[in-house]
């Protein structure tokens, strides 16, 4: 029998909070979870080099966490291949909702949004922290509730 999952990505703000669903029939691993918060974290970063103008420390971002980031992705696919079969519009819709939820984030805050991105940014580009503890942090940010395959509910990741 399958569960309906939802992951809810909650962007709140002072002024507002604002839900964006996707539903997912299936449990996380730890795994996949990993997945989804560093899919989280790229999001949050990607959204900054459009909106904030950081794309030249994104793309630095990028170049010096591809191994990672390629691993996480493909863990990721991994699940909605599991969940889904072959095809790619679930996984993209997830990916769309996240960085939805990241742009609501940012509306609401613009000067908050890219002054925090850029500390990000540089903290990751002088190694002052460490790109999965820091993707743990910020992925709470638009909540992501999930169960987890050993039936423990993970309310933010």
């Amino acid at each position: 029998m399958r569960r309906l999952l939802t992951v809810s990505l909650i962007a709140v703000s002072v002024l507002t909070a604002v839900p964006v669903r996707a539903a997912l029939p299936a449990c996380v691993s730890e795994t996949e979870k990993q997945a989804m918060i560093v899919r989280s974290f790229q999001s949050y970063l990607m959204v900054a080099a459009v909106a904030c103008n950081q794309a030249q420390a994104y793309n630095t971002f990028i170049s010096k966490n591809q191994r990672m980031i390629s691993g996480e992705g493909t863990a990721l696919k991994a699940y909605f291949r599991r969940v889904y079969g072959p095809g790619e519009k679930p996984l993209n819709d997830f990916i769309t909702a996240l960085a939805n939820a990241w742009s609501q984030i940012h509306m609401n805050d613009m000067g908050t949004y890219c002054r925090g991105t850029w500390e990000t940014m540089w903290k990751l580009d002088t190694g002052k922290i460490q790109m999965i503890e820091q993707a743990r942090l910020t992925a709470s940010q638009p909540a992501v509730a999930a169960e987890m395959c050993s039936g423990a509910i993970v309310k933010a990741f």
